[in-house]
């Protein structure tokens, strides 16, 4: 059965010709947090939004999480998303840094960093001196229980939708006010000017192409498969739009977010 992932991408005939970004001048050190529930696209928007030619400009780290976490399978993997088992960047990361967040900067020689682990728990690890950004993905609440059962049977499927939106909810509410938001279906039907308006509430350059994410340096650890497939080549390059399977659960989730979002594209 089609995945989620494989219906937003197709093969595109012939790759757009790479823009230059607007220089970078920034000295702050920054962190710009995607989040949203399993299955949303956190991994799709962090790669649009860390695209650029140059890669530490604002380099899409993806869940980084895992790199720094004991007991994760992934603890101290040093393959990125280009499949790289010895990746040039995070080679030079210290799995045992006691501040992964300032690591990251320092190895990657940025001083901006675009993450899409998507936990609280990490989101405390950012420094206090850090300038700190949240954006929320989020889906139709029946589009998200479609993925879920292409993976479990019906009544796990529903348990955990109901979990990954109970997350998101607690996310809108201890957030509130301080989070700029879009769906993926919003993000999928006109991705260049939901990303403008996202790349500019978080004081990220935006240039033309910049959501064909593939086109540019992707070192980016963990996240969807899919999105990791499209980086290699090995699946369709082309954002495909996604309709709420449900208009009505979609507006009112999206009338949700807007209450607490600073501002949101649905």
């Amino acid at each position: 059965m089609t995945s989620l992932l494989d219906r937003i991408f197709k093969r595109s005939d012939a790759g757009a010709s790479k823009k230059e970004a607007p220089a970078k001048v920034l000295t702050t050190k920054r962190a710009i947090l995607v989040s949203g529930a399993n299955h949303s696209g956190s991994t799709l928007l962090g790669a649009m939004i860390g695209a650029s030619p140059n890669w530490s400009d604002h380099p899409h780290v993806g869940e980084a999480h895992a790199f720094f976490d004991k007991n994760h399978e992934l603890f101290g993997v040093t393959r990125c998303a280009t499949d790289h088992e010895d990746c040039e960047h995070w080679s030079k990361v210290k799995k045992l840094a006691p501040t992964p967040f300032r690591q990251m900067l320092r190895k990657f020689d940025t001083d901006t960093i675009v993450d899409s682990s998507k936990l609280k728990s990490w989101f405390d690890l950012v420094p206090t001196d850090f300038e700190t950004h949240h954006v929320l993905i989020w889906r139709c609440p029946m589009s998200l229980q479609s993925s879920f059962r292409k993976r479990l049977d019906a009544t796990h499927a529903n348990i955990r939708t109901n979990s990954e939106l109970k997350v998101t909810r607690e996310f809108c509410k201890a957030y509130s006010g301080k989070f700029v938001a879009t769906s993926l279906e919003a993000l999928t039907a006109d991705p260049e000017s939901v990303l403008e308006q996202i790349c500019e509430a978080v004081d990220i350059p935006f240039f033309p192409g910049k959501s064909r994410f593939w086109e540019y340096e992707n070192h980016h650890f963990g996240g969807a498969r899919m999105v990791r497939k499209v980086v290699r080549g090995e699946a369709p390059q082309e954002i495909v739009p996604q309709e709420p399977k449900n208009e009505q659960r979609y507006q009112d989730f999206a009338e949700f977010v807007e209450r607490h979002a600073r501002f949101s594209i649905a």
